[in-house]
């Protein structure tokens, strides 16, 4: 009897230390499969959100800062001193290349709210020293268009904030009319993954 109560015991007690080692390493409830990628693995703390982007992707998930993304050329240095201005911190950057042309979603963390709303309305004054044009876009987005010339691809640009990010989404391809339309889907497709502030 004593000896199937010690028996009994030391069952329980393995049990619990498997559990406490291993156990919380084990997937959710509710989780099946394998784990979720995309919007579906985004750790719902992480507040740089990118919309899924199809196409072809590139791999820029080892830059997390402005220095990273001024070694990847997509800025101009008015661009990088507009950030570094409102003091950024922390990146993510997603690009994608499509049959008809590349999407480019970059977001930045300023050091404030209101920091990112003046970057991101340089940044929209900016555009149109480049070319672009303004357009319709939801409430609190600057969206701009650039017609096709012989120096530059047309597409779509738009900036907006959502708190402390500024978020900047870019799409340019070598027809103009494809190039709006995959820009408005990209910009849809990001605001409904990070709303911006209306």
């Amino acid at each position: 009897m004593v000896r199937t109560t010690v028996l009994a015991v030391a069952i329980a007690a393995i049990g619990l230390a498997g559990f406490l080692a291993w156990g919380r390493q084990l997937p959710l409830g509710n989780a099946a499969g394998d784990p979720p990628v995309g919007e579906r693995g985004r750790h719902p703390s992480d507040r740089l959100a990118i919309a899924e982007l199809p196409g072809a992707t590139e791999n820029y998930s080892a830059v997390d800062s402005l220095a990273g993304v001024a070694g990847m050329n997509i800025l101009t240095g008015d661009e990088l001193a507009t950030y570094r201005q409102a003091g950024a911190g922390r990146v993510k950057v997603a690009v994608s290349n499509y049959a008809d042309g590349k999407a480019t979603v970059l977001l930045v963390r300023a050091a404030s709210d209101g920091a990112a709303r003046d970057a991101a309305e340089r940044l929209a004054e900016l555009q149109l020293g480049y070319g672009f044009r303004r357009t319709e876009a939801a409430a609190g987005v600057a969206a701009a268009t650039l017609p096709p010339r012989p120096d530059a691809r047309p597409g779509g640009r738009a900036h907006y904030v959502r708190d402390d990010i500024v978020v900047r989404v870019e799409f340019r391809g070598d027809d103009a009319g494809t190039a709006y339309a995959e820009f408005g889907t990209l910009l849809a497709g990001q605001l409904e993954a990070l709303p911006a502030d209306g």
